[in-house]
């Protein structure tokens, strides 16, 4: 009898776990589920008897706790998933492979890291154009609408992601200065080169429509969704058709 692959072998106690729970059909949910069987099924887990045991395991799962650990005992025997830095909030991970469905295409990805700081340095430099009233403890003497618009984006950042969510807002917040120096035909010029670039990734490339069209969370997903690709926090994985293409 030909021994199973390891693949083989996970998959097979993968599936057979996860029978009791709901199946993740979502890609992000995927992962965090298959981390969290790293996690959760090493050998101290099993073993300790005041986690559970190997007999909590026979009685749920209908399978033998050995045969459990056997089945994972070629796994790294540590408590914690195997990576780089702590895995993505589920929620965050999931509107990033959303996003990620509309910008597939490389050159359209491309457009887009021009696109977009120049798009948000405009956006920037034109809310702050809008005085609300003035402060004297603030750079300029006013509060304006595009520090309101950055602080309430901060926040959103913050809560999504402690580490992406600094580098975007500090990364916004030295658009005021630079707005701020710029003269209003400029900004006009590059809000309408940014947008042709965008538009022009979708419309050529992507031959997709913006997905910030649909869902207008991705108009603030899309900087920090660039910053972790850059960051390596968000890694795009090859896709299979590209091998057999190659191989046509």
């Amino acid at each position: 009898m030909v021994e199973r692959s390891r693949p083989h072998r996970f998959m097979t106690c993968f599936i057979k776990l996860m029978s009791y729970h709901r199946l993740p059909h979502v890609e992000g949910e995927f992962q965090v589920a298959v981390d969290a069987v790293r996690c959760a099924l090493t050998q101290q887990y099993l073993r300790d008897p005041h986690l559970g045991g190997p007999g909590v395991f026979r009685q749920e799962f209908g399978a033998s706790g050995q045969e459990i650990l056997a089945e994972f005992s070629y796994l790294p025997h540590t408590d914690f998933p195997t990576r780089t830095r702590p895995m993505l909030n589920p929620r965050l991970q999931a509107l990033f492979d959303d996003y990620f469905s509309s910008h597939q295409h490389p050159i359209n990805r491309l457009t887009h890291k021009v696109a977009i700081p120049v798009i948000v340095l405009h956006i920037v430099a034109m809310l702050d154009w809008v005085k609300l009233f003035s402060f004297p403890g603030l750079p300029g003497g006013d509060l304006t609408l595009g520090i309101v618009a950055w602080l309430l984006a901060t926040l959103w950042y913050l809560r999504a992601d402690v580490k992406l969510g600094l580098i975007v807002s500090v990364a916004m917040a030295l658009c005021f200065p630079l707005g701020r120096m710029m003269p209003v035909w400029s900004v006009v010029a590059i809000a309408v080169g940014g947008w042709l670039i965008q538009l022009a990734g979708h419309a050529v490339w992507e031959k997709k429509s913006p997905s910030f069209l649909t869902n207008m969370v991705h108009a603030l997903i899309g900087p920090m969704f660039f910053v972790a690709l850059i960051t390596g926090d968000y890694a795009i994985k090859s896709q299979p058709m590209d091998a057999s293409a190659s191989r046509a």
